[in-house]
């Protein structure tokens, strides 16, 4: 969007600057900052470096960008995103392309699930947590689940067969997601699977079709110790979307 502009009646770039204005004003050691995915309503270069300063003017710390359905790769990659993944003391975030350019729903491709692996491998940290944009699982809305990753015991599969995680040296300690647009709390083979609320509008919980709610902006903040440990953060920013369902 341009700024100003309002999607469904929420300014996103002045809801993108409360929710980081407030984390930075908490006082929370922040190390780094993953952006799960719809980084932009508009996908165009100058949308990108826009969003890139912003949440640089905030916290200027490694950040991991990744694609969502709404974006597309190739003005990501020429607004000079960072995508690379971070390596932050004993953990390493990772991350598997789960977008395609002007499509809804998860895809996943061999050429993604090379590059998760290669990630593995190269990763310095023993723990790992793997960002997608899309989930691995139900949220119990059907207009949201029918885009989540299919065949998710075919990608543990394909982690599993990692050297590094078969003998034990790395782990996969956990997956965060967006596109959900609300807090998601769950798991999948006994690893946590946490959704990140977003930074504007949010969607209603367990409905059958397309539905807003008036929570307001947040983020997931993550706490990477002996364990995935997290807590969702609600900044102040009242919303009032225009559409509530349809």
């Amino acid at each position: 969007m341009q700024k100003g502009q309002l999607l469904l009646e929420v300014d996103t770039q002045a809801s993108l600057e409360r929710v980081l204005c407030e984390v930075r004003q908490s006082k929370t050691k922040i190390d780094a900052v993953v952006a799960t995915g719809d980084l932009a309503h508009s996908p165009k270069k100058d949308i990108y470096e826009r969003f890139f300063e912003t949440v640089k003017s905030y916290f200027d710390l490694p950040l991991l960008c990744i694609p969502g359905n709404h974006d597309v790769l190739s003005e990501m990659k020429r607004a000079c995103l960072p995508m690379d993944p971070l390596n932050i003391d004993a953990w390493s975030i990772v991350w598997l392309d789960s977008h395609q350019d002007e499509s809804t729903p998860a895809s996943v491709s061999a050429t993604d699930e090379a590059f998760l692996l290669e990630s593995i491998e190269s990763a310095k940290g023993s723990s790992l947590l793997i960002a997608t944009h899309h989930p691995l699982l139900d949220v119990g809305s059907p207009w949201l689940d029918k885009h989540k990753i299919r065949e998710v015991d075919r990608l543990f599969e394909l982690v599993n067969k990692s050297p590094d995680i078969q003998s034990g040296f790395k782990s996969v300690k956990g997956f965060i997601f967006g596109h959900a647009h609300q807090d998601v709390d769950s798991s999948v083979q006994g690893i946590p699977v946490l959704g990140c609320p977003s930074t504007c509008f949010q969607f209603r919980p367990y409905t059958s079709t397309f539905a807003l709610n008036s929570e307001t902006p947040g983020c997931r903040i993550l706490r990477l110790g002996n364990k995935l440990e997290s807590e969702v953060y609600r900044s102040n920013f009242a919303v009032q979307p225009m559409v509530k369902s349809l």
